[in-house]
């Protein structure tokens, strides 16, 4: 499992374990299509968007703080376990999204090559032009 789906599959299934009445709102609504809190209840009441909650879930938040990992832990009620272990998943997922460098296409590396015969570049009154490549 890459970092990022094991940050959010462990944020997901902690969620799931509250009630809305867990943390002082009332449910609103009788049928729930998600077990648990939604993002959108979770997110105020630790004080970040919901887009902030959502990218943290999905991992895309490569600069998330600790301030708002412990926030997300005081809502979701982590014992003393889970606390350090959303944190190294939280640093996990951070790493692997710095550890990926994009790797160009074949054709795009053919074309950063340099040629050994051109292009070559001249100066005629300050302006610079390309020359094609000479056939020798």
């Amino acid at each position: 499992m890459y970092p990022a789906s094991a940050l959010g599959e462990f944020l997901r299934s902690r969620r799931a374990r509250l009630r809305p009445e867990d943390v002082g709102l009332s449910s609103g609504v009788r049928h729930r299509r998600v077990a648990g809190l939604r993002r959108e209840e979770l997110a105020p009441l630790a004080g970040v968007s919901v887009g902030c909650y959502t990218r943290l879930e999905q991992g895309q938040s490569s600069n998330v703080s600790d301030d708002v990992l412990d926030a997300v832990a005081r809502v979701l009620r982590l014992d003393d376990d889970e606390l350090p272990h959303l944190h190294r998943l939280a640093r996990a997922a951070r790493a692997g999204a710095r550890a990926k460098p994009e790797r160009p296409r074949p054709g795009i590396r053919l074309m950063r090559t340099p040629s050994p015969t051109g292009p070559r570049s001249r100066s005629a009154g300050g302006a610079t032009s390309v020359s094609p490549p000479t056939k020798g």
